[in-house]
């Protein structure tokens, strides 16, 4: 469901939800995301992310509440299906109140505990972003080499400890994970540097080949959206969401502004799509 905001643009996503009260079994995932205002009354909210889900879970609606065994409150599709209920925030109220009976908007509402009032915890769902320039390519080397001798002293601590290989191992391993991703960014960043682009398969896949067309060649999101005389924040939106649903006409444009071109390779259908090659 993250991921579908994502693709529609949203990217200020909290949740929190029963793992973070004080219950012995929790059952399901809360949060809010921000948008802008005439997304949501629009009804194209809804529209672009039932698009994106098998399922068509996105409403609000309260007649499309229904009950389960589960649970002793008549539910959204969304918490049917993936034990998640997810709200748009837009600056309205959330039909909560605080222990003085003041209602709150979703971002005071998911901070308290609903009986005691109590502060709680709230988790920042953030995507990652491509290296974009030399400067933070510089500064992921230097991250590299801080995490090396970092997850070098802790491997040492504990050897001290006598613990077993494997059980090391496990200690290491959330630190390895974040590394390796880490890596993977410094990489792609390379790779489109020296115009290594690869192969595409299909035509859903060319936003993010114009992400890196535009990095390769050392243009910032600004010249760009200079160049298609539109705002820098929409440059940074599409770039955002890897130009989710662009049109063939504008993408032709994009490509344009950075002083390339694309040329299509056909081959008979074997086991995936056509060809799609960058030059």
């Amino acid at each position: 469901m993250v991921e579908q905001l994502w693709k529609v643009g949203i990217t200020a996503i909290y949740v929190d939800g029963s793992f973070v009260e004080e219950k012995d079994h929790p059952n399901d995932i809360d949060g809010y995301f921000e948008c802008e205002l005439t997304y949501l009354p629009s009804g194209s909210l809804t529209q672009d992310l039932n698009k994106l889900d098998p399922n068509r879970v996105w409403t609000w609606d309260p007649a499309s509440r229904s009950g389960s065994v589960n649970s002793t409150k008549r539910q959204l599709p969304m918490w049917h299906f993936y034990r998640v209920e997810l709200y748009p925030h837009v600056g309205q109220l959330s039909g909560i109140k605080d222990e003085f009976g003041n209602d709150l908007q979703f971002p005071a509402a998911f901070r308290k505990s609903r009986t005691e009032h109590r502060q709680k915890g709230i988790i920042k769902l953030v995507k990652g972003k491509n290296i974009d320039q030399d400067s933070e390519y510089q500064e992921c080397l230097k991250r590299l080499e801080d995490d090396r001798r970092a997850m070098q002293a802790q491997r040492e601590k504990l050897e001290e400890l006598n613990l077993p290989a494997d059980q090391i191992e496990l200690v290491m391993a959330p630190l390895l994970s974040f590394n390796c991703q880490l890596k993977e960014e410094v990489e792609w960043y390379e790779r489109v540097k020296r115009r290594d682009f690869g192969v595409f398969t299909q035509l859903t896949e060319i936003g993010p080949l114009l992400v890196a067309l535009r990095i390769s060649n050392g243009i910032s999101q600004a010249e760009l959206a200079k160049r298609l005389a539109v705002d820098v924040s929409q440059i940074s939106r599409d770039e955002r969401n890897e130009y989710h649903g662009i049109s063939i006409e504008r993408a032709e444009r994009v490509v344009a502004a950075l002083g390339e071109e694309l040329q299509f390779s056909v081959c008979q259908k074997k086991q995936h799509n056509d060809l799609l090659a960058a030059s």
